[in-house]
């Protein structure tokens, strides 16, 4: 079976500096959707193409599914820009399309973006880089509402999109009835063909930095003689600017299971509940969860009692690290949850 996935990033270049010592920057969104001809062989064939490259270029594969950031930040340039060209040159003969999208908004043109208007508390101006970094976080529901669009046939393919959040847009509303939407939080770390799509996309940005290229559709074609990628100008400012500033529910398209991480709060004068999360994300354990998350097809989530009980789903996972997890996640049980408990040593 065929599947779709997608993911974004920001696209930024500083310019140069002016008389008053500020630089000038260009700032756009840029995002990848791929369609990939047969699943199962795809997660087989990514398997051994990533074990192969992180033999040659002598990086330590921490978890199976890799992603952009993490290849670029360990191998360094010049290897990391290498291990993204080595990869799409193997893994492009698997793929049945690439598309490829784009966002800028020149301010000589397009002074200030209308957002809102749709709600009473009224209409709000926006200069276009302020719009630009808002929209960057919720861009890969832009592409896919592009993807749909474009490619009416592929409405009940398997759309697999990287995590994103934002405001209320025309676009989501169109889109967000589909059946087949799968939205994963950290995609690229434990999806084959989010992290593929997000490989790709920096690989536009990395391919266009060494040719001294700008964002525009001929420059990514010159760029992408090797692969004829279809390329996608998301100008359509009505139907991706926020109309109103209710946040984007997603909560029905999450990919489940869902493993939830139960965080124990400890030593809150040292670390902090927001410290926990990225010293818990940064850990050794991190990677087997996401190992797992790939084996079972879902994500990982960190549990927020105040708002993800209405996520819980029959078959979910709940990882405890000690006693005060275990507590929560033995009284969600006898609230009637059919959750599976593991502790981090199971894990």
């Amino acid at each position: 079976m065929s599947v779709v996935a997608i993911d974004a990033k920001g696209f930024f270049r500083r310019g140069f500096r002016s008389l008053n010592g500020k630089y000038s920057e260009f700032r756009a969104v840029l995002g990848t959707a791929i369609k990939i001809k047969h699943e199962d062989d795809f997660k087989k064939k990514y398997d051994h193409i990533v074990s192969r490259l992180c033999k040659k270029h002598k990086m330590i594969r921490k978890h199976k599914i890799l992603k952009s950031y993490e290849i670029l930040s360990t191998l360094r340039y010049p290897r990391g820009p290498e291990f993204l060209e080595n990869f799409f040159k193997v893994v492009k003969d698997l793929l049945e399309r690439i598309t490829i999208y784009y966002t800028t908004i020149p301010s000589t043109k397009v002074p200030q973006i209308k957002k809102y208007g749709a709600d009473k508390t009224g209409v709000e101006l926006v200069d276009p880089i302020t719009f630009l970094k808002d929209l960057e976080p919720s861009y890969p529901h832009c592409c896919a509402w592009k993807y749909v669009q474009d490619h009416p046939e592929d409405a009940m393919t398997p759309l697999h999109i990287d995590y994103f959040e934002g405001e209320l847009t025309d676009a989501w509303k169109q889109i967000r009835t589909l059946p087949n939407i799968r939205i994963y939080t950290a995609g690229d770390e434990c999806n084959c063909y989010i992290s593929t799509a997000d490989m790709i996309t920096k690989l536009v940005d990395q391919r266009l930095f060494k040719k001294r290229m700008t964002l525009y559709i001929t420059c990514i074609k010159d760029c992408f003689s090797d692969f004829p990628c279809d390329i996608r100008f998301i100008d359509q400012l009505k139907f991706i600017t926020p109309i109103s500033r209710e946040k984007l529910d997603v909560s029905s398209k999450l990919a489940h299971p869902i493993i939830f991480i139960l965080k124990e709060g400890l030593y809150p004068e040292v670390v902090g509940p927001a410290k926990e999360r990225e010293v818990i994300a940064s850990s050794p354990l991190m990677s087997k969860v996401l190992d797992k998350a790939y084996e079972i097809d879902g994500c990982p989530r960190f549990f927020d009692v105040n708002k993800d009980q209405k996520l819980i789903e029959k078959g979910d996972y709940f990882l405890y690290l000690g006693d005060k997890g275990l507590e929560t996640a033995n009284y969600l049980r006898k609230l009637g949850y059919d959750i599976n408990i593991v502790s981090s040593s199971e894990l």
